[in-house]
């Protein structure tokens, strides 16, 4: 019993439970017969003409927002997924900030990329820049590729340090993970 609380604790503390049951809570509402009367992603959408003039809250709100249920799904998978190779490696805070920071400076880096690319005299791409500059911005994947880079980072430099005695360290324990498993 003590060690069901505990896990349950756990669980309610971890920050990946809270952004699930966040991005979930609001996905589900926004697709309820609620909408009408919550139309949250009309204020929370980053949309790169409004973030850039003064609308900042967008960047982060828009982490929250997801287009559909595969959308919702997937970076919800991929979410866990890098939560469980980095959770190991640095604190609840940090993976907070470092996921939250991640998210809104690459939003931020979309909303000036796709701006600049409107606005500019050439046709780059204007099938992706108009769709993003038109419709908006959402879902983690920004905050996703944070945690990613981050997590490539530190496992290069840590296995860079001793990569002779290391070398096949992940291909170990993945063989005695399958292994106990079966």
């Amino acid at each position: 019993m003590n060690q069901v609380i505990r896990l349950m604790k756990r669980i309610a503390l971890s920050p990946l439970f809270w952004i699930i049951t966040i991005c979930s809570s609001i996905f589900f509402l926004e697709n309820s017969d609620l909408s009408n009367y919550f139309l949250i992603s009309d204020f929370a959408t980053n949309f790169p003409s409004l973030s850039l003039s003064g609308q900042y809250y967008r960047l982060l709100t828009s982490l929250f927002l997801h287009t559909g249920i595969t959308h919702l799904v997937s970076n919800m998978f991929l979410l866990i997924i890098l939560t469980w190779v980095v959770s190991p490696i640095i604190s609840k805070a940090l993976y907070l900030s470092l996921l939250l920071l991640s998210g809104v400076l690459g939003n931020l880096l979309a909303d000036v990329l796709i701006v600049s690319l409107v606005n500019s005299d050439g046709n780059y791409w204007s099938f992706l820049t108009t769709f993003g500059y038109s419709h908006g911005i959402v879902g983690l994947s920004t905050s996703i590729t944070g945690l990613y880079i981050f997590a490539l980072i530190i496992f290069v430099f840590k296995a860079s340090k001793n990569l002779p005695q290391k070398k096949f360290r992940l291909l170990d324990c993945i063989i005695k993970v399958t292994t106990q498993k079966m």
